[in-house]
């Protein structure tokens, strides 16, 4: 049996000794101070030890103590006896003064071990059990001093102060002395690369699967360097989404001083942010640039920020240090790059001991990953020769300390500019100018997309050690459907931390079909980690609480409903620090705990320090881990009430749920949640009263057209149907939703529907009634409607999509490409077809000839469009586009292969200098216009961009190209102090009226 005490050694031993170790750990961590003073007697290193914080002292103690029961159980098992009966004795030796004065003479110099007689003579006087015949004092002694050496030679804090009196001794010719010092202390700290890779490989290695389920994984422990899935990055400067969804309020809790937002440059801001394609984010990593020198990596929980570091790390021991098994020598290592990975609350715990005071301290003394010296760490900073890890800015959680620590990382990325310094934090409360201005650049981990999920789901299931393939085969594909699937489930899965949980609910057991059963599930994961009891173990008052599994969905079921209730509603997923002790402390009240405030307090400070199912974003700002367990528990509370209590009715659930948040998007999957958990009959009087809601279009009226907000209420409605499992479609409620829903494509007095909000209309319809007779027929009859209308454009989507497997279906859009009137139909089946089709092999050979129809440039258009999307990775789409751009008769076809090479190849080198040359010397203005959009969307920052687009407003000869000209101008650099009169100037003097206006 493995015991940890002090976080800091493993010692074996057997079940039956476990309370005293557990007395042990609480014995060691109270012990009196006076009583730490009767362990070091040597005046020499007494000076040392009394240098030592209080809680250094008592961890030595702690260790040492440990290791003299470990010798005695050692020499009692080896004598045949029962460890167990000397529980008791064990106590009453260690709690002895003169027993801790034997102990501590192993940190005297002038002796070799504890004197053994002595250790017997004690023991024979206190009158406690007798030993077996023929225990071995000695043996226990020299087994109890070598421990004790090793724990000396491993604390950096009697290691620091002890090779000061090393210096000492020598200096003042005291060699005898220094030689002890010297026995002591093994061999000076060096910076020996291959211990510090083969630490980093016993700490970060393998998957820590515990934290998400206690299991026994010994047969799947899994490493983290065949399982890492790379994760994408947006760069974020100025903005992050995060935070700029935030109330303002929220922003005033956070210290962000933004008493007035300007909207116009938050959405500048937001459109830039959108506009870059995410790209992985070891890309910037890895680069040499010296631009990409200084990066901070901001996520949110389980986004895996410490998950890249500790990859990285990694992939430097196992590629630079044990190659193939193989250890370089340390000439070869002094020639890599290092990364050194500092977890920064670590660093800053030390530093609050007084263990360091700078980084290199910690990284030389520390409770670093290996002790390093600090005058080697600095050559290599100097020299670009070491990678600098800092993770976790965000859990440094006292404000001053953090701040302090950040002005620090700031001072080192200017006294080392040539050493790659990366920095992570979670995305809340971060504030981005404490470290813009020492010119770090900042990149926002994006969710994992489908491809990466899918191969983060192969390799996990190739990696697991398990015989059956045919298991894990029927795990795998039951897992992909269920994120192909689920939109949910497919949002659950972007996070690479609840992904993981997914797994391995997955691997151990049935995985839900349903979304509720599947939440609930994953939060008894969550749950189950969320060990309160540790949080109050030490105070035998609290302890006597017991929290059981119940009553941590209960309080978080009331954190939820405080969560919802707020101002904000569930848009936050914040709760203030306050506002959950508070939850907390008056669930506990209400169920006759007593010392309910205290017991509260205990548990924040514990979610202060480790993320459970709520966790820490921010100075006193909480939120669950991810927003999907808000709207679970929020559901569940409502839910609660209604079947548990029964002090909700269905008529109150419906006027003061539904009633009061139909019409919110934000609420719909809590409202959506709780109709799957009631019966049908609920369900069908939840339609009814969604159905009698009237909706107030005229606030719908958006850029000509109702936006879906028009139809939320019939939305909603559909949504709630598709909760029940096995619905009975003949209802009169359900056939009345179905009635209202198709009348709607009818688009009375010209007030015709956005795109989105038809599709929205369309595949629900789909997805509730597609086995209908004639349902099909009704969405073909659709074509028929006007062209201004988007059901036409929608209809060919829902019927691609929803009877791909009908043999008619492949044929009706062909025939749809060729001979629709509606060019947008037109337009849309081509695209259909290309991507429910792609491995048809007759597809893309079709698409090139429609590329090339001079007679409908809409589809040559829609044609090399969906070439260039789906067949991006077939090695002749780049060339074939680029040579329609050069030699193509069709200015259409042109055209549209100049935004295909840009929005699909952005980050090719050779891209923005193609489109640069277009511009500047094509003949073509359908060509140079193109190629002007192109660049102004994507390169807006690159120094050529902005003089190009005012030469274009000036001087092409092409009034279509100028205009595209002023748009991009009047939208991207509206602060430029040359726009208003350039634009004041074509006003006036263009000759063609579109450039005019």
């Amino acid at each position: 049996m493995a015991i940890e005490l002090w976080g800091l050694v493993s010692l074996a031993t057997s079940p039956a000794m476990k309370p005293l170790w557990e007395w042990l750990g609480n014995f060691s961590q109270d012990i009196a101070q006076d009583l730490l003073k009767d362990f070091v007697k040597d005046d020499l290193i007494l000076s040392t030890w009394q240098r030592l914080p209080f809680t250094a002292q008592g961890r030595t103690v702690g260790r040492s103590l440990a290791a003299f029961v470990a010798a005695m159980e050692q020499e009692l098992d080896r004598l045949g006896g029962q460890p167990e009966q000397y529980v008791k004795p064990l106590k009453t030796f260690i709690k002895d003064r003169d027993g801790v004065a034997l102990l501590g003479m192993a940190l005297n110099l002038r002796q070799t071990a504890p004197d053994p007689i002595a250790l017997e003579s004690l023991w024979d006087e206190l009158g406690v059990r007798s030993l077996p015949e023929g225990f071995d004092w000695a043996a226990v002694a020299a087994a109890y001093r070598s421990a004790v050496q090793a724990i000396v030679r491993e604390s950096p804090e009697l290691r620091a102060i002890a090779q000061f009196e090393l210096t000492a001794q020598l200096l003042e010719g005291q060699q005898a002395t220094a030689d002890l010092l010297v026995d002591l202390l093994g061999p000076a700290v060096g910076c020996d690369l291959a211990t510090y890779a083969e630490r980093l490989r016993d700490r970060y290695s393998h998957l820590n699967l515990t934290s998400l389920d206690d299991r026994a994984y010994e047969e799947d422990r899994l490493r983290l360097w065949s399982v890492f899935v790379e994760p994408s990055a947006r760069e974020c400067r100025d903005y992050l989404p995060q935070q700029a969804e935030l109330p303002k309020e929220w922003l005033a809790e956070l210290g962000e001083e933004e008493p007035e937002r300007d909207l116009q440059r938050l959405e500048r801001l937001r459109q830039a942010y959108l506009d870059q394609t995410p790209r992985p984010v070891l890309e910037w990593v890895r680069s040499d640039r010296l631009d990409d020198r200084h990066l901070v990596i901001l996520g949110d929980p389980g986004a895996g920020k410490s998950t890249l570091l500790r990859y990285l790390a990694l992939e430097w021991a196992e590629e630079e240090v044990f190659e193939q098994g193989y250890t370089r020598s340390p000439a070869e290592l002094e020639a890599a790059i290092v990364p050194l990975v500092v977890e920064l609350q670590q660093y800053a715990n030390d530093r609050q001991d007084g263990r360091c005071n700078t980084l290199l301290d910690f990284m030389e003394t520390g409770s670093f990953c290996g002790h390093l010296s600090r005058s080697a760490i600095d050559q290599r900073l100097k020299t670009g020769r070491t990678w600098l890890f800092l993770d976790g800015l965000d859990e440094v959680f006292e404000p001053a300390e953090r701040q302090a620590i950040t002005v620090e990382i700031a001072r080192l990325a200017e006294q080392y500019p040539q050493a790659k310094i990366v920095v992570t934090s979670r995305v809340i409360g971060y504030k981005p100018y404490d470290l813009s201005g020492a010119e770090f650049r900042h990149f926002l981990l994006q969710d994992l997309d489908e491809p990466q999920i899918n191969q983060f789901i192969s390799q996990w299931h190739q990696l697991v050690k398990r015989k059956d393939a045919q298991f894990l085969k029927l795990r795998h594909d039951r897992l992909a459907r269920a994120v192909q699937q689920s939109k949910q489930i497919r949002e659950l899965a972007g996070n690479p931390l609840l992904l993981t949980m997914m797994a391995i609910l997955n691997l151990h057991q049935e995985l839900p079909r349903d979304r509720f059963a599947l939440y609930e599930q994953a939060a008894r994961v969550l749950l189950h980690q969320w060990d309160v009891e540790r949080a109050l173990e030490s105070d035998p008052e609290l302890a006597k609480a017991a929290l059981d599994l119940r009553d941590k969905q209960a309080m978080l079921r009331r954190v939820a409903r405080v969560m919802q209730d707020s101002p904000d509603g569930l848009r936050g997923n914040l709760i203030r620090e306050e506002d959950l002790e508070r939850e907390f402390r008056d669930y506990l009240k209400t169920n006759d705990r007593d010392n309910a405030g205290a017991i509260a307090k205990r548990l924040i400070r514990q979610l202060r320090e480790r993320n459970f199912i709520l966790c820490l974003v921010g100075p006193g700002l909480y939120a669950f881990v991810h927003r999907t367990f808000l709207e679970y528990f929020c559901a569940g509370s409502f839910l609660w009430d209604f079947k548990e209590t029964q002090t909700l009715t269905i008529e109150a659930l419906i006027a003061e749920t539904f009633g009061k948040h139909w019409a919110e998007e934000s609420w719909h999957e809590v409202l959506r949640l709780i109709a799957s958990e009631l019966d049908q009959k609920f369900v069908e009087q939840i339609i009814e009263f969604l159905l009698s809601v009237e909706v107030d279009r005229q606030q719908c009226w958006k850029n000509r057209g109702l936006t879906k907000e028009a139809i939320v209420n019939l939305l909603l409605a559909a949504d709630c149907l598709m909760e029940i499992r096995k619905p009975n479609l003949n209802e009169p409620v359900f056939a009345n939703l179905l009635q209202r829903l198709q009348a709607e494509t009818n688009e009375q007095n010209d007030r015709y529907f956005h795109r989105e909000a038809g599709e929205s209309l369309l595949s629900r319809i789909a997805a509730i009634w597609q086995d209908t007779d004639n349902l099909q027929s009704w969405f073909e009859s659709l074509l028929g409607r006007k062209m201004q209308s988007c059901f036409p454009a929608s209809a060919v989507t829902t019927i691609a999509q929803t009877w791909k497997d009908a043999p008619s279906t492949l044929p009706w859009l062909k025939d749809r490409v060729r001979s629709d009137k509606n060019w947008i139909v037109r337009q849309v089946a081509v695209g259909e077809l290309a991507q429910g089709w792609k491995d048809d092999p007759e597809t893309l050979p079709l698409l090139k000839q429609w590329a090339h129809n001079g007679r409908d440039s809409q589809v040559q258009r829609a044609a090399v469009e969906a070439i260039a999307e789906n067949w991006k990775d077939d090695p002749d789409t780049l060339p074939l586009l680029k040579q329609w751009v050069n030699n193509d008769q069709d200015s259409q076809v042109r055209g549209a292969a100049v935004t295909a090479i840009a929005q699909n190849w952005k980050d090719d080198p050779d891209t923005l200098p193609l489109l640069k040359q277009w511009v500047n010397n094509d003949q073509d203005g359908q060509v140079r216009g193109a190629a002007v959009t192109a660049i102004t969307q994507n390169w807006k920052d690159d120094p050529d961009t902005v003089s190009m687009v005012k030469e274009r407003v000036r001087n092409d000869q092409h009034e279509n190209v100028r205009t595209l000209a002023v748009w991009a101008i009047s939208q991207y650099w509206k602060d430029d102090p040359d726009t208003l009169p350039l634009l004041k100037e074509r006003v006036r003097d263009d000759l063609h009226e579109d450039v005019r206006k």
